[in-house]
């Protein structure tokens, strides 16, 4: 320690504070929430925003805008919807939960839907 300057020292104390979000927060990451369109139906994996694969298991529980629970074969074709589910290791996500949504939902219109989580 004594051939680190002071310098040196704060340089790596930051670099250590800047770097532990990363490792305490490690499970933020295995979780996503996806707003938007459903652009194909591959089956059992939605492609959401064009882009998002994302899982349909029979676990999966489909409710509608109001919360209560529909019919997963609702999901048939272009709809809105909200899900959330863990992230896999091929980066798709197993839905734990979807919302099917009259349309799209801007900011101000989150309010209106308790499910819609503030991220």
């Amino acid at each position: 320690m004594r051939y680190l300057g002071k310098k040196t020292i704060a340089a790596l104390a930051v670099a250590f504070l800047l770097a532990l979000p990363s490792f305490v927060l490690a499970d933020s990451s295995t979780y996503r929430f996806v707003l938007g369109s459903v652009s194909r139906d591959l089956g059992r994996t939605l492609i959401v925003n064009e882009s998002t694969r994302l899982k349909v298991t029979r676990d999966t529980k489909v409710y509608n805008s109001r919360g209560r629970e529909i019919s997963a074969n609702t999901l048939r074709g272009h709809k809105w919807i909200y899900a959330e589910g863990p992230v896999n290791e091929d980066s798709s996500i197993t839905a734990e939960s979807i919302y099917l949504l009259p349309g799209y939902i801007n900011d101000k219109a989150k309010g209106r839907y308790p499910f819609i989580k503030k991220h």
